[in-house]
This record gives C-alpha cells, sequence and structure tokens, in this order.
C-alpha cells in the first residue's frame, strides 16, 4: 500500500512498477550509494525476494516490522524473520497505538521482550508521543524507537482543530481500512511534532524518524533537515529507484551541518 490520500490508482500503480526484478535493482542501487539497512513486512513475497538478493550478493541489513498479533499467535514469523538474516523487529505503529489506548502497554512489554529472546534488536513504533512517554515511564525495554516526525508546512496537512490522535486510533474500523469518523484523511502522521521534539531530547535511545517526508507531501531537503535537526538519529525513507542518488546527496549535505541539532546523537 502506498499513502496517496483518495488516490486509488497509486498503490496498483506502484506495486506494478516495483516487479520483483525491479525490487531487486533497487535493493542493489541503495546498497552502492551507501544504504545499509532497509526495513519490511516479512510477507512469504518480500522474503522470496530477499533470499534471491542475498543469492545474487546483496548484503544490505533489514529490520522487521511486524503487527503485535502475529508475536503473539505465530510463532513461526519471528523464526522466519530469524532464519532470513533479520537484525531486529519492531513493532509496527498503528498495533503500538492502539495498545497504549487501550491500556494494554504491558503487552507491548511482552512483544519486545520476545523479540529480544530471540537475540534480535527490539523496537517500538508509533504515531502519537504518548506511546513513547508510557513506554519509558512503564520501563518496557525496548532498544530503539520509531516515532514519526514532520511539520505541518504542506497543502493537504489537517486543519488544526481537526488534529486528534483519537480520529486515527480511537476509530475501530480504522485497523480494518475503515474511516468511519470521517476525519482522518490519511495526510498527517505526526500531529505532536512539537511536543515529540521536547521529549526525545531526554530519550537516551536511538531514534528512527519516519514519515518525514509526510508521505510525499515534503520535500527532501526540507524534511530531512527538519528530522535530523529535531533530533532523529536514523530516518525511514521510502523512495523509487530514481530518487535514491539524489535523495543520498540531499541527506549527505543535511548531515554535513548539523550545528542547529538540539539532541545528542545515538545509535
Amino acid at each position: 500500500m502506498a499513502h496517496a490520500r483518495d488516490l486509488i490508482y497509486v498503490s496498483p500503480l506502484v506495486r506494478k512498477y516495483n516487479d520483483e526484478e525491479k525490487i531487486i535493482q533497487t535493493w542493489f542501487l541503495a546498497e552502492h550509494c551507501g544504504i545499509n539497512t532497509m526495513t519490511a513486512w516479512p510477507s512469504e513475497r518480500t522474503l522470496r525476494i530477499l533470499r534471491e538478493y542475498r543469492r545474487r550478493g546483496g548484503k544490505i541489513q533489514w529490520l522487521s516490522h511486524i503487527g503485535y498479533h502475529d508475536l503473539e499467535t505465530h510463532a513461526s514469523v519471528v523464526a522466519s524473520c530469524v532464519d532470513n538474516g533479520a537484525v531486529g523487529i519492531y513493532i509496527a505503529g498503528d498495533h503500538c497505538d492502539r495498545l497504549v489506548f487501550e491500556g494494554k502497554i504491558d503487552e507491548i512489554a511482552e512483544a519486545v521482550d520476545i523479540i529480544k529472546k530471540n537475540n534480535l534488536f527490539a523496537g517500538v513504533a508509533c504515531h502519537p508521543i504518548r506511546v513513547v512517554t508510557e513506554c519509558e515511564e512503564r520501563h518496557v525495554n525496548a532498544d530503539f524507537y520509531m516515532k514519526t516526525l514532520h511539520h505541518d508546512n504542506y497543502w493537504s496537512a489537517n486543519p488544526p482543530d481537526k488534529r486528534t490522535v483519537d480520529v486515527r486510533v480511537g476509530d475501530p474500523a480504522f485497523m480494518r481500512g475503515r474511516n468511519t469518523s470521517g476525519q482522518y484523511h490519511d495526510n498527517m502522521w505526526c500531529i505532536d511534532a512539537d511536543e515529540t521534539i521536547e521529549y526525545m531530547k531526554d530519550v537516551a535511545k536511538p531514534w528512527m524518524a519516519f514519515k518525514v517526508l509526510a508521505a510525499g507531501a515534503i520535500g527532501p531537503a526540507d524534511g530531512f533537515k527538519y528530522a535530523f535537526e529535531n533530533g532523529a538519529d536514523f530516518i525511514q525513507v521510502g523512495m523509487f529507484d530514481f530518487e535514491i542518488v539524489d535523495n543520498i546527496n540531499t541527506c549527505l549535505k543535511v548531515l554535513a551541518d548539523n550545528s542547529s541539532r538540539i539532541r545528542s546523537w545515538y545509535g
């Protein structure tokens, strides 16, 4: 799935363009440009492509992201990640969001323990900063956090009076692909940027920021600069093969001048 607001043709177009051979070519290009880590769902298709990439000599390491229900009911999913060389697993953001809002943070802690018992790095991903604050307060032993971070200076950003995490997380139908509230338009992933920046200053764990381009609404130079200056240690960015070289060069320029950074580096 590609986040594309109401443009329903985009996801099938992306999938059509990124056939299995194109994905392998893209990974090799990324590796050649210095990218050393990617993230992926451990689906049968993804793992098949990954094995072929490895057979051809590909070396990019990978983090798996899975839902809590995968850890809870399918130990084979974790075993598959291990067997296919994952260096870590993080619990997907929508799942962690929902568990925290339902008062089930102990289940996140249990999932983190399961991952670490398999000798993998364990991460917690989320959209609201509340997930990180509660994990820290309850001493959930995550190795790293993944938290959305982007500004709101783009055309399709929700108006301030429409920004509430509950629109996305509190709607029981959201996880089933329906939007019964009518308020969430797949257009904003960090509604608490200021709070996130302030809180993460004192969190001494690696922070991988994601949705730093607001799913394509913010330019790379702008989004990368905002993320690194405001404390992210790493950024997770989806891109096509033809974007890789420019994005890498942009990232290097941003990192060359981090004089405005407000947080120590971790990781």
